[in-house]
């Protein structure tokens, strides 16, 4: 069982954890900013953005990568497992790139591919998907069908050891990341 869980004082740190998380993704050299939402009383969402107060929902929150026509959303949702010890497992962490098109007014949005982990996805024995979406896995929207819905698990082999705990997740995603920006961004050319 994965043992990706925090308590409220650690929640407020992770923040900056995903600053740094995000900064091979972000424009500016100190990443993205982050922030909170409450929903509920029961679960907290962080995201990333821009810098600007956000009002909006997180899943609309943007922040600009190094290529020009390229943004990204990046959010987790931690949801409280034990009220008396405050302390919160995560549920989901999505990252998504999307591309912009320039040329229609306002802008349009075409998502590329995702990053998504969702370490506490039920197991009913009828999802043979549910240990790749378990893992960080990769979608890639480009593509033509099936492949936007299919989950290219990038931890299938050591999946016990990333969910073993948050340090560990947050280095598989940190990884994912870099590989992300050499060889998705960076091979788009020209910022």
């Amino acid at each position: 069982m994965p043992s990706v869980e925090l308590d409220i004082k650690e929640l407020q740190e992770r923040r900056l954890h995903i600053m740094c998380l995000l900064k091979p993704l972000s424009r500016k050299d100190s990443g993205p900013a982050c922030d909170q939402q409450l929903i509920g009383n029961s679960r907290l969402m962080l995201g990333a953005h821009e810098g600007v107060t956000m009002r909006s929902r997180i899943r609309e929150w943007r922040f600009a990568t190094p290529q020009r026509d390229c943004w990204a959303n990046y959010y987790e949702l931690w949801e409280l497992v034990d009220s008396k010890s405050q302390r919160y497992c995560l549920n989901r962490a999505y990252l998504t790139i999307y591309r912009r098109n320039h040329t229609r007014y306002p802008a349009e949005e075409e998502e590329l591919l995702c990053l998504h982990c969702d370490p506490y996805e039920p197991d009913d024995g009828t999802n043979l998907s549910v240990v790749y979406k378990r893992s960080p896995h990769l979608h890639i929207e480009a593509a033509d069908e099936p492949i936007p819905k299919a989950h290219f698990a990038l931890a299938i082999g050591n999946l016990t050891e990333v969910l073993a705990s948050t340090v560990n997740l947050t280095k598989s995603l940190a990884q994912c990341i870099e590989m992300i920006r050499h060889e998705v961004l960076d091979r788009m050319g020209t910022p």
